[in-house]
């Protein structure tokens, strides 16, 4: 194996790593803060796998600017320990990660089924993961999407001040 290679092992496992704890952290900071790690991660498989622009743009917008709006909510909403749910039992946990590994089976199971089928489209090697390329990606076939992207950051961060300013 080349160092390329243990570089893009190291990245994926950080992310996966990263993901798991940041939806299993009991803190909302220290979740926020798993996931900074799973970008950074991800960014990183990004720019190994010849895609600069769509590492930088990882690190900009969704480690950069996401990441920061996203522990702007949880300051703002300003959640003491007393505040959060109690844990879940042990029965329940399981029951939760039996639940997730049943779908996750599933889905991966559905997935190789039918990978040939759902083969994206050949990219232009002199295209991907430049500005170029993903502007007319982003701004052609994924419009609606990226606008209804848009509108849900926006009633979320809505939601967020209405929560906060109710418990003033």
């Amino acid at each position: 194996m080349t160092m390329k290679d243990w570089v893009f092992l190291a990245a994926g496992v950080a992310s996966a790593v990263g993901a798991l704890l940041a939806v299993t952290r009991r803190s909302p900071l220290y979740g926020a803060l798993w996931l900074l790690v799973t970008l950074l991660g991800v960014a990183a498989i990004f720019y190994l796998i010849a895609a600069p622009f769509l590492a930088m743009m990882q690190v900009t917008v969704y480690a950069g600017a996401i990441l920061v709006l996203f522990l702007f909510v949880i300051m703002l909403l300003n959640l003491r320990p007393e505040d959060l749910r109690p844990e879940a039992p042990p029965v329940e946990r399981a029951l939760a990660a039996v639940v997730a590994l049943a779908l996750f089976g599933a889905l991966s199971a559905g997935i190789l089924s039918s990978a040939g089928s759902l083969a994206p489209a050949p990219a232009d090697p002199a295209t991907f993961g430049t500005l170029e390329g993903v502007g007319r990606t982003l701004f052609s076939r994924h419009v609606i999407a990226f606008e209804a992207l848009s509108v849900l950051i926006v009633a979320a961060v809505v939601g967020a001040v209405l929560l906060a300013k109710r418990k003033l």
